[in-house]
């Protein structure tokens, strides 16, 4: 059999491969169309917004906002009186402007004499434009909307009225607005109609409204300034459309004022628009005819359609991994015809509608594609057998997909070892001899390892590095690391002892342990891979090894090692640490073995020590350092309590800062 034909045999048929790529197509288009796809397509029409950054406004409108400068120069709460609402539009009108229009409902009668005021200015006025409302009440008999318009006592003949509903849309922001309700239209038409002299279309029953910027795009001016037209710039006024509505200058921009709305721009961190804002740039659009147009559905199922075919030719033409520069490609040139029908043409296209199914596709190609690959690879077991241990290389025939580069998460425990001093030991035997010596000491603590059910990752010189948990998931990986480094530990005298009797150097071993989450897979390159860990509890387990130097012990585990063992293993708390690396806290406790091989008096240590490790605590350093000579009486050779006990003589005579929190702070790793 040639390699042509071992290679065939490993393909997938034509007719599978078409199968899984029509409905990898009709599930990802499905999932464009509907939930996150739809809410891919609101975030990316937010997001449009900002790509193109703002543009200009048409210049015939403008603001004037009832705003605080202006609460404060009229030194009145609202409602204001109208026969100042009637000086401001008459002021507006002597000043050239073509059309008022007022952001403010007056639904109820105020005061005779200036509703008065108020209906005469308009009466001289027509074709200004007051706010309505309108409300609906619905249900699966009837519907029925009721409108909130402006009081008769100042409505006169010729004034205009415009609904100001602001209908919330997905994720509450503001992005486009209904036009025509029954025979009313909205505020916006209102002012158009006043200042074109021409209908809106009755037949554009809403409109996508294109923001020409953030909150504070168009000319505005306060309400204030024009009640005193001396001061007011020549011309400024001059056949504009007027709106007069609430505006904010809170420099908090994220607070919902009242009468303020989120918009688009709200999302990227500018701040809510007024209400009034959004009625002009409504008007900017319907002047400039400049209103965001989605594009007709079929052009996304065309340009989806025509992308996932280039894709399926790219697949059965024998190169499926061309179909990955492919789809970069057709994604880029997309993109860009995406940016530029909106910034230039104002059209909007449903970019997650072909995105969603090429991307998906591409994935399921190069999918097939690698797994037709992984079907030959029969090697593989004996690669792997070289560079892990037989319980991995079991684990991977069960399960061949974990061959690919990656891990997952597992709960393990981690196991760290060096030998104390091995610097000075090497350099006092020959290189033959050293090897022999540390392959002896390195085959023994491995088989131990291994009975335990642990895998070792790996040897660095003469450490050893471990884990419990995986590839073979444990659930008492801590017991059983716990164990076995007991057991390391026992092994290492009773080999002492050997290596004492043939003129060998003693060894000392340092462990650390910690348990918890971490990654755990194949990592490195296709062609050389190891299975190994990585994560914070890696980290740790390494600097507890390390940190067996400051106590002068051999075995250091984490807090969450020690919660999972049960009482028959004995521990004690050493200390509470910041490792190298890490800045929170975190409890250490020394592993001494199995109760049963404790003697009474190391368990009298053991109570001196923790009571002298409260009153540490504590900053009561005198009657911690009691405790701690206390343990030294009985056992001279205790490390920990010597450190504690040097450790306490120097904060009574430089006592720690104040917040001291009773944790120490590992400087070397």
């Amino acid at each position: 059999m040639d390699q042509n034909t071992v290679k065939h045999q490993f393909k997938i048929k034509t007719k599978t491969r078409m199968i899984i790529l029509a409905v990898v197509f009709a599930l990802s288009f499905g999932a464009s169309i509907t939930g996150p796809g739809h809410e891919a397509s609101i975030y990316l029409h937010d997001l449009l917004f900002v790509l193109r950054g703002p543009v200009p406004v048409n210049k015939d409108i403008v603001i004037v906002a009832i705003d605080e400068p202006s609460f404060g120069v009229i030194g009145r709460q609202w409602p204001w009186p109208r026969g100042l609402h009637a000086q401001l539009t008459d002021n507006l009108y002597r000043l050239g402007a073509r059309v008022v229009a007022f952001d403010v409902i007056f639904a109820e009668a105020s005061d005779p004499q200036n509703d008065q005021a108020f209906r005469e200015v308009l009466s001289r006025h027509p074709g200004t434009v007051l706010a309505s409302y309108y409300d609906t009440a619905q249900s699966d008999l009837f519907k029925r909307e009721t409108f909130v318009v402006p009081h008769p006592d100042i409505f006169a003949p010729g004034t205009r009225t415009g609904f100001i509903n602001m209908p919330v849309n997905e994720g509450g922001l503001i992005r486009k607005v209904k036009c025509h309700t029954q025979d009313q239209v909205c505020l916006s038409g209102a002012v158009y109609e006043s200042f074109t002299h021409q209908k809106t279309d009755r037949r554009t029953q809403e409109l996508l409204i294109n923001f020409a910027g953030p909150p504070g795009t168009f000319d505005l001016i306060s309400y204030y300034q024009v009640l005193d037209i001396a001061h007011l710039p020549d011309m400024f006024f001059k056949d504009k459309a007027v709106f007069v509505g609430f505006v904010s200058i809170i420099a908090d921009v994220f607070s919902n004022r009242p009468d303020h709305f989120p918009v688009p721009w709200t999302r990227w961190g500018k701040g809510y628009m007024p209400g009034v804002e959004i009625l002009a740039t409504v008007l900017d659009n319907l002047l400039e005819n400049n209103a965001i147009v989605p594009l007709p559905v079929w052009v996304t199922y065309l340009l989806s359609f025509l992308i996932c075919t280039g894709l399926v030719l790219t697949s059965l033409s024998g190169h499926p991994k061309r179909s990955l520069p492919v789809w970069g490609v057709s994604g880029l040139l997309l993109t860009a015809v995406w940016y530029i029908l909106f910034s230039k043409f104002n059209r909007l296209l449903s970019l997650p509608g072909i995105i969603f199914p090429s991307t998906a596709g591409t994935l399921a190609i190069l999918t097939l594609y690698f797994f037709e690959i992984q079907r030959e690879k029969l090697f593989i077991r004996k690669a792997f057998s070289t560079y892990v241990s037989p319980a991995v290389v079991k684990e991977l025939e069960k399960n061949p997909e974990k061959l690919e580069l990656g891990g997952e998460e597992r709960e393990i425990t981690a196991f760290f070892s060096d030998i104390q001093g091995f610097t000075s030991i090497s350099e006092k035997m020959g290189p033959r001899e050293l090897v022999n010596f540390l392959n002896e000491f390195l085959s023994e603590m491995s088989d131990i390892i291994l009975d335990a059910r642990g895998t070792v990752d790996k040897f660095e010189g003469d450490a050893i590095i471990a884990f419990f948990g995986a590839p073979q998931p444990m659930a008492d990986h801590a017991l059983h690391a716990c164990a076995g480094t007991i057991k390391m530990h026992h092994r290492l005298t009773i080999l002492n002892q050997g290596w004492r009797a043939k003129g060998l150097p003693e060894i000392k071993m340092r462990t650390g342990l910690c348990s918890g989450k971490a990654i755990v897979g194949n990592m490195g390159t296709r062609d050389r891979m190891d299975y190994t860990m990585m994560g914070d509890t890696v980290n740790i387990a390494a600097r507890l090894e390390g940190a067996n130097k400051i106590y002068g012990i051999y075995s250091l585990i984490s807090e969450t090692t020690k919660r999972q063992l049960p009482d028959t293993i004995v521990t004690r708390q050493i200390d509470t640490i910041r490792v190298v690396g890490r800045k929170e806290p975190m409890d250490i406790h020394q592993l001494l073995g199995y109760e049963e091989d404790i003697s009474e008096q190391t368990f009298q240590v053991l109570e001196l020590y923790a009571r002298g490790l409260e009153r540490y605590k504590s900053m009561d350093f005198s009657k911690a350092i009691d405790f701690f000579t206390a343990a030294l009486s009985i056992d001279p050779e205790e490390q920990p309590s010597q450190t504690m006990l040097s450790r306490c003589q120097n904060f009574l005579q430089a006592p720690p800062g104040q917040g001291w929190d009773g944790v120490f702070t590992q400087q070397k790793k």
